[in-house]
């Protein structure tokens, strides 16, 4: 039986439907990158279903500015595109207090503004007359919205609105294993999660959930992180190359996961709820976890340099020299203590070495400021309870370089940070670099000097 629900899966790029979607549709240049993958999939479902013409009334929820959203307004009589529109969120696709506007002005590419109408709405509770609609669609929203409450009141109100022929597309990350990461507004699902949901409310899935992926090294799982563990210049090749990495199957610590496209019906009299199957999904398990196995092997084995600011607001710090100007601009708020702060990397289990060096910029101190420097982490599948594992606090020297090397065993189910809070005055730091290896069973703390230092402090 033909299903159009599966998980993503880098042989699909090479389907000749889904590469013309991508150029002809899109107008992209193909990419392995889960986001594409989900644009061109929604797009060839809807037209494989008969859901893109003239007649067509489309509905669009927590759709921002989306490139997808575009390009199917160009097959419909009008595509109405819905979120949480509004000045002050953070996410930068919605952040407009006139949504018809702003989707205007945004095109990617011509198309008749009377297709397009932009509204302010919350995907659980829909503004529309009962059976509205020929088909609704998200990608990747729905685990933003909430719990399982949340999801179910989502999924009955997309019944309502449709029309009985109706379909609703939408896309979701999904985890490969039985777990299901419950943060709130940021779930990962497990497929038993999905389908339950589904059984509890007024859609129909299909009867075949393809879980397949194609054993292919492209394939293999990599953390979405990867860049934050290369920090060179922003001139480096390395960086650059990285930027464009494929983001096809991806690991949150121990646990691989990717996206899904679900496609869903109204429950009906004559349309009654019929568990699905699940195909391949043992082969598709099995394939990833020697995938994690083999990237935990390529990590014990490789010097990382991490990005010291991957989790400070636009990766900008205050205390560095070089983001100095950037809060000399209007509007531009900071973190007031933190000097840098890595993102969460999963490591595995095992005993690392971080080096932390940082050069101290003489005209730019006052007080008598010491640095705080931390490891933190939090369990992969509790992301908000987050635990200090390693504290020490050094003094801030008035000029030249200090550096602290911190030794930390590390568990699978964590994921860590290294952070430096800058306490009792001010300084500005005009080089930061946070270097990692694994922990040698012996090794021996080496005194490194550079010979352009002033100070060195060294654990």
């Amino acid at each position: 039986m033909n299903t159009y629900s599966k998980l993503c899966d880098a042989a699909d790029w090479f389907r000749p439907e889904i590469e013309r979607i991508i150029v002809k549709e899109l107008e992209e240049t193909p990419r392995f990158h889960r986001k594409q993958w989900e644009f061109a999939m929604i797009f060839h479902v809807l037209r494989s279903l008969g859901k893109l013409g003239e007649d067509n009334v489309g509905l669009s929820m927590g759709g921002g500015k989306e490139r997808v959203a575009y390009a199917l307004a160009r097959h419909v009589r009008q595509l109405v595109v819905t979120d949480l529109y509004e000045s002050e969120t953070s996410w930068d696709c919605a952040r407009t207090d006139n949504p018809d506007a702003f989707i205007r002005r945004n095109k990617p590419f011509p198309v008749d503004d009377a297709r397009l109408m932009a509204l302010r709405m919350d995907m659980r509770d829909l503004h529309f007359p009962d059976r509205t609609f020929d088909f609704c669609y998200s990608t990747c929203a729905v685990e933003h919205i909430g719990k399982e409450s949340d999801f179910l009141a989502h999924f009955n109100e997309v019944a309502r609105v449709l029309k009985d022929d109706g379909v609703y597309v939408f896309t979701t990350e999904v985890l490969f294993g039985d777990t299901t990461v419950r943060d709130e507004h940021n779930y990962v699902f497990s497929l038993s999660l999905l389908f339950e949901l589904f059984a509890q409310s007024n859609l129909v899935p299909e009867e075949v959930f393809n879980a397949h992926v194609a054993p292919h090294a492209v394939n293999a799982p990599l953390p979405s992180t990867l860049p934050q563990l290369t920090s060179f210049a922003a001139d480096n090749i390395a960086q650059r190359f990285l930027q464009n990495a494929q983001h096809i199957q991806l690991i949150r610590g121990k646990h691989p996961f990717t996206c899904g496209i679900f496609v869903l019906r109204k429950r009906t009299a004559e349309r009654s709820y019929t568990p699905a199957r699940i195909e391949g999904l043992e082969e598709t398990r099995a394939f990833a976890a020697r995938g994690v196995k083999e990237y935990v092997t390529m990590l014990a084995s490789s010097h990382v340099s991490l990005n010291p600011f991957g989790l400070l607001p636009g990766e900008h710090s205050r205390f560095y020299l070089d983001h100095a100007e950037f809060f000399k601009l209007p509007d531009r708020q900071g973190d007031n203590e933190t000097a840098f702060h890595t993102d969460y990397i999963w490591f595995g289990t095992c005993r690392r070495v971080f080096d932390i060096a940082l050069r101290v910029e003489s005209s730019e101190r006052t007080g008598k400021p010491t640095l705080e420097m931390c490891v933190h982490r939090f369990k992969t599948l509790d992301s908000g309870a987050v635990e200090c594992t390693i504290a020490t606090s050094i003094p801030v020297p008035s000029v030249g370089w200090m550096m602290r090397r911190l030794e930390v065993d590390l568990h699978e189910d964590y994921c860590y940070a290294v952070l430096a809070k800058v306490r009792g005055g001010t300084c500005v730091f005009d080089r930061i670099e946070i270097r990692s290896v694994l922990a040698a069973p012996s090794a021996k703390h080496q005194t490194r000097v550079d010979r352009s230092s002033h100070t060195v402090i060294v654990a």
